[in-house]
């Protein structure tokens, strides 16, 4: 026999460890937050508890024991600007908790919810420190495992912190009880679903362990949700959305934002390569080529824009119009602008989606039960899958982001003035090529049902200068 968790309704007024519990802040099925102070002089803290299943058997409870001292011994060495520290962790009145601090800020599924998406030059500044924050992880040998939009903290001008490092190695169920139904390994010890299912990496989802490039498809799909406000694949449920990422091709960038330079699709396509062998091997490489393009087009528009110099300047004001409008013609300003952003309805049914910021509450109450009845088989049987949100399959933009090196040569090379037109020209030739209408999550929809800027987008994906 093992002992029973104290209830939650008893916790407070009582003492865990070193930590006097104040007051509950939320729980779930595999979660309870509380908030917590070790001192009256010193700050409150968070106090996250785990229960086990009573379920569990002894076996299961000493095993997930171990995992649980491994774990939390290492993530209170992390010490990165970009991470939120763990200060402590114990186990009493058949709790396993960890202490954090007590966050005020909100998530970044909260600006999301708010803004719908982020503008590059904000996405390129948290790319980069959630990026940071990943490599130091990984250099420890650890991995974040359920990275999510609810998981970074942004605080005062675009600083951020990520919370959870580390909770999806500590929560799985794998290898602490036998499997015996399908997809139990993405399960947690609560039988809800391990994380987010929107970034999770297709590997995992066939049964693969979560590596460091796991977290890196992960940062791919988040920045991907960045720029368009939607994330790469979104089903029905939470196992339907993971199986999307095994059956489904990448969406291309452009289909949702068509005033984007097209060289960040062909980064996009890298960092959520469905082999990981074939993505970024790094969260600071990925960052890396996210920043490159932009600095790319940014020294190729002035160049553009220097070399477009008369001889001598007119002399007459009726010639000065015509010299500014040629001149306004080749602005890196009037480059890749379309006349249709994302499209509305599919905005609309992202943002109705509920987000909180409450500590694994979104993927602790997201059941897996429902898989049990579920037969076993290939995931890609296409009776598994029954929305879609994405285009065909497209090898050439396979073999254009072979180009998109890690060192900087060839990527420069490719993405000078001429490479960014030629990149700009296949990604027209790709969406002209795609049957009339647009792919949404429930298919595609028709030409008479879409709005006139809807028709336009499909019609005319990109505009040349």
């Amino acid at each position: 026999m093992h002992p029973s968790p104290l209830s939650v309704n008893h916790l407070v007024g009582r003492t865990l460890g070193t930590y006097h519990v104040e007051r509950l802040l939320g729980y779930g099925n595999s979660y309870v937050a509380c908030l917590a102070r070790k001192d009256v002089h010193l700050p409150s803290v968070t106090l996250n508890l785990f229960p086990l299943p009573e379920t569990f058997s002894l076996q299961a409870r000493e095993r997930f024991r171990t995992r649980f001292t491994e774990v939390t011994s290492k993530l209170m060495q992390l010490r990165h600007p970009s991470l939120s520290p763990v200060y402590d962790a114990g186990e009493q009145w058949g709790y396993f908790y960890l202490v954090t601090p007590l966050v005020t800020t909100g998530s970044l599924a909260r600006t999301l919810k708010q803004q719908g998406k982020l503008t590059i030059p904000k996405a390129q500044a948290i790319l980069r420190q959630v990026a940071d924050g990943l490599d130091s992880i990984h250099r420890q040998g650890m991995i974040h495992g359920t990275l999510a939009n609810s998981t970074i903290f942004v605080e005062s001008e675009d600083k951020i912190q990520m919370t959870e490092v580390g909770l999806g190695s500590i929560l799985s169920v794998h290898n602490l009880e036998p499997l015996s139904q399908p997809y139990r390994h993405l399960a947690s010890i609560a039988g809800t679903f391990l994380g987010a299912p929107e970034y999770i990496a297709p590997e995992v989802v066939q049964g693969a362990p979560r590596d460091a490039r796991a977290d890196v498809y992960a940062l791919g799909a988040l920045l991907f949700e960045w720029l368009t406000g939607l994330p790469p694949f979104l089903g029905a449920d939470p196992l339907r959305t993971a199986l999307l990422h095994v059956q489904q091709p990448v969406p291309s960038l452009l289909a949702l934002r068509p005033d984007l330079p097209p060289a960040l699709d062909l980064v996009l396509g890298r960092a959520l390569e469905p082999h990981p062998e074939q993505r970024y091997q790094s969260a600071g490489h990925l960052a890396n080529a996210f920043e490159r393009v932009l600095v790319v087009i940014e020294e190729s528009g002035r160049s553009v824009s220097s070399s477009i110099r008369p001889i001598a300047p007119p002399q007459q004001k009726e010639d000065m119009g015509e010299y500014d409008q040629f001149k306004k013609t080749f602005e890196p300003s009037s480059m890749a602008k379309s006349g249709s952003a994302t499209p509305e309805k599919m905005m609309d049914a992202a943002q109705d989606e509920e987000e909180t910021d409450d500590l694994f509450v979104r993927w602790s109450t997201a059941s897996l039960a429902h898989v049990q009845t579920r037969p076993s088989g290939s995931l890609t049987n296409s009776s598994l899958m029954t929305q879609k949100h994405t285009a065909p399959v497209d090898k050439g933009r396979r073999r254009i982001m072979r180009f998109l090196a890690i060192g900087g040569g060839i990527a420069v090379g490719f993405l000078g003035v001429g490479g960014i037109d030629a990149a700009r020209t296949m990604m027209q030739t790709r969406q002209s090529q795609q049957m009339p209408g647009m792919q949404m999550d429930g298919g595609t929809m028709p030409m008479d049902q879409m709005t006139p800027s809807q028709k336009k987008t499909t019609a005319t994906p990109m505009s040349m200068p």
